[in-house]
């Protein structure tokens, strides 16, 4: 409720918003959920330790998943190996790819880029993309 994703129409009663209403009827919005709570958001806040761990790496068994999982892996194989996984990354893209607001010009025209004075950003693939920042 906190989020507007529910709310209390009367005290202690839980009522559907349509945010909520969305959540239960859209498989492609459920999946793109499910996806960022258990495969994205996890693997991620372990990011800044294996950036730690592993300084400079260019290995894909060297990232967060592995530090998560207390072995060699990598994100897309524990994606491919999980139930709902690969599933859950193509709907989850779609949602991505299609939806309002995601374009890149989005990025392109609203984001500082003024504010750095040198860099790199790296746009890894027109299926998934992942933009990298890093001062030189």
């Amino acid at each position: 409720m906190t989020n507007r994703i529910f709310h209390e129409p009367i005290k202690e009663s839980v009522a559907h918003t349509p945010a909520s209403k969305l959540l239960a009827s859209d498989p492609r919005l459920d999946s793109w959920v499910f996806f960022l709570v258990e495969y994205f958001w996890p693997a991620t806040a372990r990011a800044v330790d294996a950036f730690q761990k592993w300084p400079g790496s260019q290995d894909p068994k060297e990232v967060g998943v592995s530090l998560l999982k207390g072995e060699e892996t990598t994100w897309f194989k524990e994606i491919a190996g999980a139930e709902r996984g690969i599933a859950s990354f193509r709907d989850a893209m779609s949602i991505v790819s299609e939806g309002e607001g995601w374009q890149d010009s989005y990025l392109v025209e609203n984001y500082p880029w003024g504010d750095f004075k040198d860099g790199v950003v790296v746009d890894v693939s027109d299926a998934f993309r992942l933009l990298i920042l890093r001062d030189e």
